[in-house]
């Protein structure tokens, strides 16, 4: 019998792979081909500078920096050596310390300069607690010197430097996905110095709908997740009796979410469509099986849970097939939340009388205006739930470069995976349909040969547009 799993390191694309029983592998250093390889994270092989670990090394490199080449493989000459700690020198300067503390004239100069330290210390600790009578109107670096806050003088990019090359045309989507995760977590830089505080935000200058955050005085930022993009924030800090206020604007680009269990997720919202509306953000998010079902990575976590509750799901629209689990099945994201199995097409299956009837049943639902907020998948988030995004950005009128892309961004999670091209397979079955423009020509299929109506798509527009 032939094995037709995957072995070594094998070229998809232009992206080098290494393939351990037809799994990629983080491997380490490896010797293949007389050449030797630094095989990372999802069995890419590495290129440029990387610092190479005692326990990456596998007895072919010593620990240190090297540098590989575009083809992968190791620069000869290129090693650099990690840095000694220089422990003697540590070591002879506290024997110095303790011979300069043991003449009596040092130790009382010691007594005088601790005096002095204490004597600043009690002042600052006094200055402190006068601070309520400071007037409230100046500026904050007036009122209290040792109080910072951030300033935002541009917008706040929640994606990786990859992601916004890719956004100002730079770079393709593959080139981007070599860069890792894409999604970037908004950071409020703080320095309170001695006072806790409490950050509250909002979409709304009237700070209605909030959030507030505790700000500890020992720390020097806050992380928080999965804000909207072009979005503007007003935040409010409350801090020893006062408050400041301020506001920053997220720049326009794909929602990435980070949800722990679960991959590939975003939001297809933000985005702009042709007749210059926008698509309402939290409402359709889409992603990968919550349930390890299917893929065994794949199962929403306690942590991933709170999160994902924050996004209100009240349907999780499952685009896998029913055979997939016999019994009643109550999905992961709440018993409250309506679940439903659809066994959807993929591709060119969507022009199959086979499927008919299931493409017809997910625009119907999704013309359900008590099914929002829903999170769309399957099991990886990529082929069937790539189809239907598609088919509804369609619907949406949304330009076919934004729409390509956004089916192309599983790149980020699937390294390769936009490369089949699979989704131009509708385009040129879509042809022949009715209609000026590839939405036009989506719209029309939907309703002529699906059975979708169109009652249905203009409910779908008028929920998910703005």
């Amino acid at each position: 019998m032939v094995n037709s799993m995957k072995n070594g390191l094998i070229n998809e694309n232009g992206i080098l792979r290494y393939y351990k029983d037809d799994k990629p592998v983080h491997a380490g250093v490896i010797k293949e081909n007389d050449a030797i390889y630094y095989i990372g994270k999802d069995g890419i092989a590495a290129t440029g500078r990387h610092i190479v670990h005692h326990q990456m090394t596998n007895g072919l490199l010593e620990r240190g920096t090297y540098t590989f080449g575009e083809d992968g493989k190791l620069i000869e000459g290129s090693y650099i050596p990690p840095k000694k700690k220089k422990r003697k020198r540590k070591i002879r300067l506290k024997r110095r310390i303790k011979r300069w503390f043991k003449k009596k004239a040092h130790k009382k100069f010691s007594i005088f300069i601790m005096t002095i330290v204490l004597l600043l210390i009690g002042t600052a600790i006094i200055v402190d607690n006068m601070e309520a009578f400071i007037d409230p109107n100046q500026s904050i670096t007036q009122q209290n010197g040792e109080i910072q806050l951030p300033t935002f003088e541009s917008d706040v990019y929640l994606c990786s430097k990859g992601a916004q090359r890719l956004y100002r045309g730079e770079i393709t989507v593959m080139e981007a996905a070599r860069y890792g995760d894409p999604y970037v977590p908004f950071v409020f830089e703080y320095n309170l110095k001695g006072s806790d505080g409490l950050l509250t935000i909002s979409e709304r200058a009237d700070m209605h709908d909030s959030v507030s955050i505790f700000m500890r005085r020992d720390r020097v930022s806050l992380v928080i997740d999965n804000l909207k993009t072009n979005t503007t924030y007003y935040y409010t800090v409350f801090v020893n009796g006062k408050e400041y206020n301020g506001s920053f604007h997220t720049a326009p680009s794909t929602r990435f979410l980070d949800i722990d269990g679960i991959y590939n997720v975003r939001d297809i919202g933000g985005y702009v469509t042709l007749d210059g509306k926008t698509v309402k953000q939290g409402m359709v998010i889409r992603g990968t099986e919550l349930d390890a079902l299917v893929v065994s990575g794949y199962r929403l976590t306690e942590a991933g849970r709170k999160t994902i509750n924050s996004f209100g799901f009240v349907y999780d629209m499952d685009l896998r097939a029913e055979s997939i689990f016999t019994g009643y099945y109550v999905s992961p994201l709440g018993k409250d939340v309506r679940h439903k199995f659809y066994t959807a097409p993929q591709y060119g299956q969507i022009f199959s009388s086979a499927y008919k009837e299931s493409l017809r049943q997910i625009f119907s639902d999704m013309a359900n205006p008590a099914n929002y907020p829903m999170y769309v998948h399957c099991s990886y988030g990529q082929d069937r739930t790539g189809t239907v995004i598609f088919l509804l950005q369609g619907i949406l009128n949304m330009p076919e470069d934004q729409m390509i892309r956004e089916y192309e961004m599983t790149e980020f999670h699937n390294p390769g995976f936009s490369a089949d091209g699979k989704i131009s397979v509708i385009e040129d079955l879509l042809a022949g349909k009715e209609g000026d423009t590839l939405q036009e020509k989506i719209v029309n299929f939907l309703i002529n040969d699906i059975g979708v109506t169109q009652g249905e798509i203009d409910s779908i527009r008028n929920i998910l547009l703005q």
